[in-house]
């Protein structure tokens, strides 16, 4: 099952390898159940349909994702209207703590006594987002029982040998310790070439909605469009806490490379306009240049209002605008994509250049060309500097 789990198993060799254990006279349960799959391995193409029917089965998982009409354009461009399927967060916490309460606080939490150590370091940070969030009293006053989440949301390949992928949006407790494969809990997924700004909108309100309900900490009354459950599941826990002890969660990350945040939260300032930063001001032009690291640059004197990415951008056009307490101070990017691959580079790149060009006289300056020549003679300079070092 640990291979199974880190994608190295296809569920059609798990089942191979179940059916030889029961041959071999093992005789536990979860292997009898397994090596039946795809009707004991003779319809090898229904093993994956045969386990996840065993798995709603042994989990007890009564309810149904929530369907949702959304438009897609098709493979010939046209468009068209299908259902998306979201297991929304608050259910996905309501089905955790009612089958498994103590798993569901080590998945999400680790501890109380963690939670509370999380909540005291965000009223010491006094960070612009907590300061002002509307449950932060409430969350003061409830520290060990209120979750801290993450959203995070990228496109990911369907399979190991698939060449296509899909877009994924899950959640995970911020404080956990466990790992992804146990932690992280699915919400959607769809084809991203399929899908229009309008699709993206409305999984987004519906995802938003959902965290909300969290917030408040009961099931709520109603559907997302104002109407009274119909299915019994849903109508028997409507207006109920989450929990027996009245857990409820707070989204205080939403996670994931910078193209993907910048399309769902429709971000007006990225690397193609001229104001590039959500937290400043600082552009393309000399006066208040983006490439300057120094601490004293002029683009750290001028940071950007919280307010204004609201104004320009509205809850209409960007339904992340809508989450309690969302602020430009929870969008994340996700290091390994934006910092390692992408924008670390660029602030190495930057670094040096500016150590050429204030600091070091790694080559005779030169006395005629352009800033660009005379900058590309310092790097050089540098270069060669940096290979003698090496090889000292």
């Amino acid at each position: 099952m640990q291979s199974f789990q880190s994608k190295a198993t296809s569920i059609t060799e798990l089942q191979e390898a179940a059916q030889a254990a029961t041959a071999d006279g093992l005789t536990q349960s979860d292997l009898r159940i397994l090596s039946r799959l795809g009707t004991s391995g003779k319809h090898r193409q229904n093993c994956e349909r045969d386990f996840h029917r065993q798995l709603h089965r042994l989990n007890g998982f009564r309810f149904e994702p929530f369907m949702v009409t959304v438009p897609y354009k098709d493979s010939t461009g046209k468009f068209s209207e299908a259902q998306v399927a979201l297991v929304l967060p608050h259910e996905w916490f309501t089905v955790l703590f009612e089958l498994h309460a103590d798993r569901a606080l080590e998945m999400l939490t680790c501890t109380p006594s963690r939670l509370q150590e999380y909540w005291d370091l965000c009223e010491a940070s006094q960070e612009d987002w907590w300061v002002h969030h509307p449950f932060r009293q409430r969350t003061l006053d409830h520290a060990g029982t209120t979750i801290p989440i993450r959203l995070w949301g990228d496109d990911a390949p369907l399979n190991r040998r698939s060449t296509r992928s899909c877009r994924a949006v899950c959640w995970s407790g911020v404080t956990s310790r466990a790992t992804a494969v146990l932690t992280r809990f699915l919400i959607s997924t769809v084809d991203p070439k399929l899908i229009t700004v309008e699709t993206e909108n409305i999984i987004w309100t519906h995802i938003i909605w959902s965290c909300n309900c969290l917030a408040e900490g009961k099931f709520p009354l109603r559907d997302p469009h104002g109407n009274i459950w119909r299915d019994p599941w849903r109508r028997d826990r409507a207006g109920k806490d989450f929990t027996n002890h009245g857990h409820r969660a707070i989204v205080t990350q939403f996670c994931g490379d910078w193209p993907y945040l910048k399309e769902v939260t429709h971000m007006p300032w990225d690397m193609h306009t001229n104001q590039i930063c959500r937290f400043c001001y600082a552009n393309k032009t000399e006066d208040l240049d983006y490439s300057d690291p120094r601490e004293d640059a002029s683009w750290t004197l001028l940071p950007r209002p919280a307010t204004e990415y609201t104004e320009q951008v509205g809850i209409d056009r960007a339904p992340i605008g809508a989450l309690y307490g969302f602020h430009m101070e929870i969008v994340q990017d996700d290091q390994m994509h934006d910092d390692f691959l992408g924008l670390r580079l660029e602030i190495v790149g930057s670094a040096l250049v500016q150590i050429a060009r204030d600091l070091q006289p790694w080559a005779p300056p030169m006395l005629r060309g352009t800033w660009k020549d005379k900058l590309n003679s310092q790097l050089q300079g540098a270069y060669e500097t940096f290979v003698t070092w090496c090889k000292d």
